[in-house]
């Protein structure tokens, strides 16, 4: 299996995913840090393109959504619905 099929949080977009990662950004409208799972398409050096998957309060939920795709890989290689849904 080269990637999952991911229905991101806003269910406005279904992404192939092949490299996914988290990633901090600073909200400016409540001046806080948040956490954004992304799968990342293209990496250059002074360009990014990505898809944005979700975005989550801490890190720590992050990497428990993260971990919960990683399970869904291993759960879905034999089944033939491979799409995880973002919560």
């Amino acid at each position: 299996m080269n990637g999952i099929w991911i229905h991101s949080q806003d269910r406005k977009t279904l992404v192939y995913a092949k490299r996914i990662a988290i990633e901090r950004f600073k909200e400016h409208e409540n001046n806080r840090y948040l956490y954004r799972i992304i799968n990342q398409v293209l990496y250059q050096d002074n360009a990014d393109d990505y898809d944005v998957l979700g975005v989550y309060t801490t890190e720590k939920r992050a990497m428990e959504i993260l971990g919960d795709i990683s399970r869904s890989i291993d759960g879905l290689i034999n089944k033939s619905n491979k799409v995880f849904y973002m919560p």
